[in-house]
C-alpha cells in the first residue's frame, strides 16, 4: 500500500514539475515586463490574456505547460521502452502511441500560434518581398527593411557566405520636404548626398526619393520623404514579384 501510496505522489510530482517548467518556459518566449531595476513582478493569473497586463498563467503559458506535459510523458514513456520488457514495456509503448499524435498536434498548432502571438505583440506586418528584402511594417513607428539570406533570390545558396546581422543605416524624413533643399544642405555642411530612389528614377518624379549620406562617425544616414502615412511607397516603387 505505501509502495503505491509514494509511487502515486511521485508521479504527481514529476506531472506538476513538467507543467510548472513548461509554464515557465511560455513565459520566457512570451516576454516578462521588466521594472527600472531589471526585476520584473507578475501576479499568478490576471484575465488569462496577453498583453500589457500580463499574469504568470495565460492562455499562452497554459498551452506551453500542456505541451511540455505531453512531450515529457511521451519522451519518459519511450525511454522506459527502451529500458524494459514484458508488460512494462507494452504498457509504455501503448501510451507513447496514445500521446504521440496529440503531441504532434499541439507542436504543430504552438509554432504558428507563436509566430502570430509575437507578430501582433510587436506590430509587424509584411508589405513585400522582391528577392533582394523583405520590408516590414512595425506598427505605428516606422518599418524595418530585411536583406540578405533570402531564397528568392538567384544568389541564394550559392558559394560560401558568412553570415551575420547589422543595422546597416536608419532612415529620417525632414519635414517640409525640399528635395533639392536637402541635398544643398548636406552639401553646405561638407557632406555627400548620394541619390536612393530605388527604381532608378529621377530623384524629381521618382515615387519613392530619398538621399543617403555618410556622417562624421562613418555611419551611413538615409533622408527620405517617407512618413507614416504613405510608407508603402517602398513598396510601390520596387514593383514587387509577389
Amino acid at each position: 500500500m505505501w509502495r503505491s501510496l509514494f509511487d502515486g505522489f511521485f508521479a504527481i510530482s514529476s506531472a506538476l514539475l513538467a507543467i510548472f517548467f513548461g509554464a515557465a518556459l511560455g513565459n520566457v518566449v512570451r516576454g516578462v515586463p521588466l521594472g527600472v531595476d531589471h526585476f520584473f513582478f507578475e501576479p499568478l493569473w490576471t484575465n488569462f490574456r496577453t498583453g500589457a497586463d500580463t499574469g504568470i498563467l495565460d492562455w499562452y503559458t497554459c498551452g506551453a505547460a500542456v505541451l511540455a506535459l505531453v512531450a515529457l510523458v511521451v519522451h519518459g514513456a519511450l525511454y522506459v521502452a527502451l529500458k524494459t520488457k514484458g508488460a512494462v514495456n507494452e504498457k509504455s509503448r501503448k501510451l507513447a502511441r496514445r500521446l504521440l499524435p496529440l503531441l504532434i498536434i499541439l507542436t504543430s498548432f504552438g509554432v504558428p500560434v507563436t509566430a502570430a502571438f509575437y507578430s501582433n505583440l510587436l506590430g509587424w506586418k509584411e508589405t513585400y518581398d522582391e528577392g533582394s528584402q523583405h520590408e516590414l511594417m512595425i506598427g505605428e513607428v516606422g518599418d524595418v527593411i530585411i536583406r540578405g539570406g533570402n531564397p528568392n533570390n538567384a544568389g541564394f545558396g550559392k558559394g560560401r557566405v558568412a553570415r551575420s546581422a547589422r543595422i546597416d543605416h536608419i532612415s529620417f524624413r525632414i519635414e517640409p520636404r525640399d528635395t533639392n533643399g536637402v541635398k544643398a544642405e548636406l552639401e553646405k555642411r561638407g557632406l555627400e548626398a548620394r541619390i536612393d530612389t530605388a527604381s532608378h528614377d529621377d530623384i524629381h518624379t521618382a515615387a519613392y526619393k530619398s538621399y543617403h549620406t555618410t556622417t562624421p562617425n562613418g555611419y551611413n544616414l538615409q533622408i527620405s520623404y517617407v512618413t507614416r502615412d504613405n510608407r508603402l511607397t517602398l513598396a510601390k516603387a520596387v514593383k514587387p514579384k509577389s
